[in-house]
């Protein structure tokens, strides 16, 4: 194979790996851009996140109450723990 041809096997080769390294990248970036839209909440601790700045404005009722069944599995999950 002369000089030519293996130069023009190489450019066809790197033109087509840039090419596809273009579309993966512009894939990603709006793969991030819809998922950004989506949470507005970013790098904030899930334990210090209040209803409020969930919800917003939006009603929600305090439904959630104690049953016997929570405090066996509060006590199961300490014993757990400790073996």
């Amino acid at each position: 194979m002369n000089v030519e041809a293996k130069l023009g096997i190489l450019v066809t080769l790197l033109l087509a790996m840039i090419c596809a390294s273009y579309t993966l990248y512009k894939n990603y970036r709006e793969k991030q851009k819809k998922l950004k839209s989506l949470f507005n909440l970013i790098w904030k601790n899930s334990t210090s996140i209040g209803k409020e700045e969930i919800l917003g404005n939006r009603p929600f009722n305090e439904y959630y109450f104690l049953r016997p069944e929570d405090e066996r599995f509060g006590i199961a999950w300490i014993i757990k723990k400790v073996y």
